[in-house]
């Protein structure tokens, strides 16, 4: 399990920040940034946590892939 699906697990679980970063290793500011990215884009933690790690990493930190600019649309 991944460190980010542990953080959301624990999270939902009503542990403390800090406790969690405590417990798994983490800096605190790990943590919240984490549980603020599944806020700021209203994801629901329980759905989340049903998704493959890779998938769940996906969403959570996709970035703008280069495949994806009109210059590659030729391919």
């Amino acid at each position: 399990m991944s460190k980010v699906k542990q953080v959301l697990r624990m999270h939902a679980q009503g542990i403390s920040n800090r406790r969690i970063a405590g417990e798994l290793g983490l800096y605190k500011g790990t943590v919240n940034n984490y549980v603020n990215k599944v806020k700021d884009h209203g994801y629901d933690i329980e759905e989340l946590l049903a998704l493959d790690d890779p998938v769940l990493e996906g969403k959570l930190f996709a970035g703008n892939p280069a495949y994806k600019e009109e210059r590659f649309e030729a391919f």
